[in-house]
């Protein structure tokens, strides 16, 4: 016997067993049995933990073959819910519930917490821009991972990371980033900017004779930069022109319009054209009234002018003849027509031609004798026909003699003479003994004769011309005659003395010196 009474408290049991009761006092009843049944706990049910980001309602599921339960206590405390899913209430912080499993025997709760997770801040974005289509870096900053969106909410994660390329794009373009890794910040949009690029400037080149500076010019509705280099190089200045340093060749620079972005660049050329070198000239002279050729050489075309600038043009090649000159006249020839040479002068001299005077077309020596031909002095040169080249020569045979001379300007005249050389007397009539003397003679002269006939005989004496030089009747007593003659009044030269008597005639040459 286990007990009396009308309850049984068994101990501690581990499965169901049977126990008997009876009833009475001497005689006792048909003993009945009774079941002391051991009923399984039930498993707990399988539940997870729900997080949602930021206040409200959190729907917790619990899984079980049997009938869940709800709770706000980890034992007892208020059932709030039955079945597989509980919905809090909106909740600001996180909270844990219990859920337990059974009928008539229920499980063990276990806990399940409904988290509210904090939202994260938003990520510190950058916009980023370049200029005309391409791709774009975008960035953010944020303590938690960025996410990269093509749209405010939903649409397609692009990308994770701090940065975010974009495809290449022609337009601004909006995307959008949140940080964290769940619960997520809000997202906030960044820009992708596509600036315009602006047209290139139109430049105008320059271009100038010999080294200098120039002025380049670009126009473009943008602020204008010029550099030195097509790409990168050196920025040389700012605005619509530019002047150039002092250039000694051309030079090529570059221009480029700016407003956030920049033009390509446009080039501009500096050119610096060679002076044509001066022509290297040759003077013309002309002896006298005339037409004098100048001359000039150059690599280049030339021109002749009448004056150092300006004036008319008087011809063109390398040489030019002037129109008759009475005086000399300086010319100018210029080398070269897109960028000429100094005009150079170019004396066309006149010069008064030489005079010269060999004296009488013809002179007369005697035979045996010698004269001296004489051209004059101060000339540069002398050419005689007989090739002797001095002032003077000396000459005793007959024959035409030519000199030519030359003075300092190089101007030539000749002159001509013709010795004739007197081989002999006439001799007509009656006279006899007849002598002339001295011959040749510088002062005076006698005169000797004979003839029979004492009556007056009539001297005459000729210049080689036939000029008459003096003219006297000689009276003598006897046939022998005897005059004397002064030649201080003549000049140099042959003459001839001339005796007459009757029919009688004789002609003696005579040289005066």
């Amino acid at each position: 016997m286990l007990a009396t009474g009308n309850t049984l408290v068994t101990p501690v049991l581990t499965s169901s067993t049977t126990y008997y009761v009876e009833s009475g006092n001497g005689c006792r009843s048909i003993r009945t049995a009774i079941q002391a049944i051991i009923e399984p706990i039930p498993g707990s049910p399988v539940a997870f933990d729900v997080s949602r980001c930021g206040t409200g309602v959190i729907v917790l599921t619990a899984n079980s073959p049997q009938q869940i339960y709800w709770y706000d206590q980890p034992s007892g405390g208020t059932l709030l819910g039955t079945g597989i899913n509980y919905t809090t209430p909106s909740l600001l912080v996180s909270t844990t519930y219990y859920v337990e499993a059974g009928d008539n025997c229920r499980s063990i709760r276990i806990s399940v917490d409904a988290l509210i997770d904090t939202v994260p801040a938003a990520p510190v974005v950058t916009d980023g821009s370049r200029c005309g289509a391409g791709s774009v870096s975008l960035s953010a900053s944020a303590p938690l991972q960025v996410n990269w969106y093509d749209a405010l909410s939903g649409g397609t994660l692009l990308g994770i990371g701090f940065t975010y390329n974009t495809p290449s794009i022609a337009s601004t373009t909006v995307y959008y980033a949140d940080a964290g890794l769940g619960c997520n910040s809000i997202r906030v949009p960044v820009n992708a900017v596509i600036n315009p690029v602006p047209a290139p400037p139109v430049t105008t080149d320059d271009s100038r004779c010999g080294q200098g500076t120039l002025t380049l010019t670009a126009n473009a509705a943008d602020p204008v930069y010029w550099y030195d280099a097509i790409s990168g190089g050196n920025q040389v200045s700012v605005g619509s022109s530019f002047t150039t340093p002092v250039l000694t060749t051309s030079t090529t620079y570059y221009a480029e319009a700016a407003n956030q972005c920049r033009s390509l660049r446009t080039p501009a050329q500096a050119i610096v054209n060679a002076i044509s070198a001066d022509p290297v000239v040759t003077a013309g002279q002309s002896c006298g009234t005339g037409s004098v050729s100048l001359f000039a050489s150059s690599t280049d075309p030339l021109t002749w002018y009448d004056q150092a600038s300006g004036g008319v043009i008087l011809g063109t090649g390398n040489t030019f003849v002037t129109p008759s000159l009475t005086s000399s006249t300086t010319y100018y020839v210029v080398a070269g027509t897109f960028c000429p040479s100094n005009p150079v002068p170019v004396i066309a001299s006149v010069f008064a031609p030489p005079q010269i005077n060999l004296g009488a077309d013809t002179i007369n020596i005697l035979s045996g004798q010698q004269t001296t031909l004489d051209a004059g002095s101060g000339f540069d040169g002398y050419l005689w026909s007989t090739t002797e080249t001095t002032q003077q020569i000396t000459v005793n045979s007959e024959n035409m003699y030519t000199v030519i001379v030359t003075d300092s300007n190089q101007c030539s005249v000749s002159d001509s003479v013709f010795v004739n050389v007197i081989t002999g007397i006439y001799t007509k009539g009656d006279f006899s003994g007849v002598s002339v003397y001295p011959n040749p003679s510088s002062g005076s002269i006698s005169i000797e004769w004979m003839i029979a006939d004492a009556h007056a005989t009539l001297l005459e004496i000729y210049s080689v011309d036939g000029r008459l030089m003096m003219t006297r009747e000689i009276k003598g007593m006897q046939n022998s005659f005897k005059e004397r003659v002064t030649l201080t009044d003549y000049a140099a030269g042959v003459y001839f003395v001339k005796l007459s008597h009757g029919t009688s005639v004789v002609t003696v040459p005579l040289l005066k010196n």
